[in-house]
């Protein structure tokens, strides 16, 4: 079920990393808070042309650098994986109480299963762990952290840096409602480009708090990673959402790049959850690669309409 609404506590504006941003980059955390496709587990697909497209005036140029600045921020407001096409939003499943709602949270662990990304699952594992559950007196909630853990447990690359159980706490509790009094950019090993995440397989790692209750799933009941099966081919509707979703990209000739890199893919990495999901993200991937292209279009559409104005005042020396 999509999302009808999209809390922002006033006290955003006492935050201080919020207020470090320039103003495009948090009207970009708000805009992104308030859309009907940002799942409950704070995934979002990354669709830089559509965001531009909802102000007069604004570029995708614009997009990419207001993104920057959320991501760069000493404290990350958000954590993009250019490479799946996916986006989340760090904090919203702990600031937005999602984690206090049984109904919510399965809502996001479902939304979950098809995140595509090994360094959003790795995050959203670190958020989960983060969670103050000892406010909570709902054991239907702590078993249901549990299970969402488990599920990220299972095959996904961890941060390297595991913050501490409820490091955003602030003891002076002058802040308890931040978007961004948490974890760190350090705390997700942000090393190299816009922020991007480093993970390491690291194993399943302790409970990071104590009394967690265990899955409540038998193991062999729990969803597993499976290899592309045979029987996953390309079908009319899958067509039909890629004229909706990606209008540049040939749906049979990406399908068959997407078939063949995924049987040759080898190991635990040509294993995924939702195949269908993993195709769609695929798709959005592809559909993002014609950016490149047009931004040189409009550049030569510029450059050429200058180049004719100064014909055009050359031609009107010359008949004076």
């Amino acid at each position: 079920m999509a999302r009808t609404e999209a809390r922002i506590f006033t006290s955003i504006w006492r935050d201080e990393d919020f207020l470090a941003l320039p103003p495009g980059a948090q009207r970009l955390y708000m805009f992104l808070l308030s859309q009907d496709d940002l799942s409950y587990c704070g995934v979002i697909p990354l669709r830089e042309r559509r965001w531009a497209s909802k102000a007069a005036g604004m570029s995708v140029t614009e997009i990419e650098q207001d993104l920057k600045a959320l991501v760069a921020a000493p404290i990350m407001f958000a954590v993009p994986d250019w490479d799946t096409g996916e986006l989340l939003i760090r904090s919203l499943m702990r600031r937005d109480g999602v984690w206090k709602q049984p109904n919510l949270l399965k809502q996001a662990r479902e939304a979950a299963e098809s995140v595509e990304s090994a360094k959003i699952r790795g995050a959203m594992l670190g958020e989960l762990r983060r969670l103050p559950l000892q406010e909570t007196g709902s054991d239907l909630v702590k078993t249901l952290v549990a299970d969402f853990i488990t599920d990220l447990e299972q095959g996904t690359g961890h941060p390297t840096d595991y913050p501490p159980p409820n490091a955003s706490d602030d003891p002076t509790g002058k802040r308890p409602d931040n978007p961004s009094d948490d974890a760190s950019a350090e705390d997700y090993a942000r090393a190299r480009g816009l922020g991007e995440c480093d993970v390491a397989v690291l194993g399943s790692p302790e409970p990071l708090f104590p009394g967690a209750p265990k899955s409540s799933l038998p193991a062999q009941s729990r969803k597993n990673a499976t290899r592309l099966p045979d029987s996953f081919l390309l079908d009319a509707e899958m067509v039909t959402w890629a004229a909706a979703n990606s209008p540049h990209v040939d749906p049979q000739r990406e399908f068959d790049r997407f078939r063949d890199y995924w049987l040759a893919k080898a190991g635990r990495d040509g294993r995924k959850l939702d195949w269908l999901a993993t195709w769609r993200n695929w798709m959005r991937t592809a559909e993002d690669r014609q950016r490149p292209r047009e931004r040189i279009d409009r550049r030569q559409e510029a450059t050429d309409e200058w180049t004719q104005q100064a014909l055009d005042r050359a031609a009107a020396k010359e008949n004076r």
